[in-house]
């Protein structure tokens, strides 16, 4: 937007759309250092067993970790036209954030083609195993 060229593709990975409530979800960025760990721990599996065992790391971690929470549940979308681009969406089949009701609120968002894959894993399904995303990523490109 603002004059710029369009990218060819837009590729968005392991999120609902901006604006769109979460599915069950309860904000976490303001509780306490155990207990927003704890719900980190539960909701995406993405602290690794090594931060979580190294206190003063963990510690340092922790307010990015808060603040990039933050932002996504106080985020208020400002209703634009469409993006008139390709869209691939990508996910985890096993991360809540990638349903098909999570993603479907990209729809009004995009004028383009959409279309969404699927990876092995969760929230972090490309830290999981690459290979399958990078090829389809070159597929794309």
């Amino acid at each position: 937007r603002g004059g710029h060229p369009l990218p060819r593709r837009l590729f968005l990975s392991g999120r609902r759309a901006p604006g769109a409530p979460p599915e069950g979800e309860t904000p976490i960025s303001g509780l306490s250092a155990d207990a927003f760990v704890a719900e980190m721990v539960r909701r995406y599996q993405g602290i690794p067993a090594a931060v979580l065992a190294d206190r003063e790391l963990l510690a340092l971690l922790l307010p990015i970790m808060q603040a990039d929470i933050r932002a996504v549940e106080t985020y208020r979308d400002t209703p634009q036209a469409p993006l008139p681009l390709p869209v691939t969406l990508m996910g985890g089949r096993d991360d809540p954030q990638c349903t098909d009701a999570a993603w479907a609120g990209w729809l009004p968002l995009i004028a383009g083609p959409v279309e969404a894959l699927r990876f092995p894993g969760g929230h972090f399904y490309l830290a999981e195993d690459r290979a399958p995303v990078m090829a389809a990523l070159a597929a794309r490109l």
